[in-house]
């Protein structure tokens, strides 16, 4: 590692401190009936945020939106996802090993890994045997690629399909993580730009699920 990288990391990490959060002394707050959460984390610069629900038996969440991904942990009891059937899922750091199981899980009749788009190298590290990928129902992609004049390829894939006879294009994204990438990650974001403002490149970027706890 050289002097200079070694610098800028201790200089990032000064700025990002540890963050502890008492769960028990922070208040239970009402979202809908018979399910309260508490706010762990929220971040106004990439928009995450955390939260713990408490569910009681036989209470649900009804239909919404979900506008980007998202992760759920059962801590205690048992959760029941009722319907998980979206027309597209837009997936992230895909372990190839499990995706024909979550694809399954979800009723998707078909699945694209980025992945299987490019060859992998010896030098590989874990993260890059992961990579997007896409699912779907109906019509199979009638062509799928990647963005192969930047690094890290299998973070940005395309499909290009259609629904109810409307043919548009779908993209899965995934930024680095991290804040050593360097010039990656502004690569990588003005490439995806560049897909989005063409007319006829519809980003798809919803699912729709509904929860229950059991």
């Amino acid at each position: 590692m050289s002097g200079d990288k070694l610098a800028r990391d201790q200089s990032n990490n000064q700025r990002f401190k540890d963050i502890y959060v008492h769960a028990s002394q922070e208040p239970w707050i009402p979202f809908f009936p018979g399910i309260d959460f508490k706010v762990l984390r929220a971040t106004q610069e990439t928009g995450h945020w955390t939260v713990l629900l408490k569910c009681p038996k036989g209470s649900g969440i009804p239909r919404h939106e979900h506008l980007g991904a998202g992760e759920y942990y059962v801590v205690a009891g048992r959760g029941l996802l009722r319907k998980l059937a979206p027309d597209l899922m837009l997936l992230q750091e895909v372990n190839p090993g499990s995706s024909a199981v979550l694809a399954d899980a979800a009723g998707a009749e078909w699945i694209v890994q980025a992945i299987d788009l490019r060859t992998p190298e010896p030098v590989d590290s874990p993260v890059r045997r992961r990579g997007v990928a896409i699912a779907g129902h109906g019509l199979h992609p009638c062509r799928s690629w990647l963005l192969g004049e930047i690094r890290f390829s299998e973070r940005v894939l395309l499909i290009e399909t259609q629904m109810e006879g409307t043919p548009f294009i779908a993209v899965s994204y995934h930024a680095p993580p991290g804040v050593t990438w360097g010039i990656v990650k502004p690569r990588q974001a003005v490439a995806f730009r560049f897909l989005v403002v063409y007319p006829e490149c519809a980003v798809v970027v919803r699912s729709r699920r509904q929860y229950a706890a059991d």
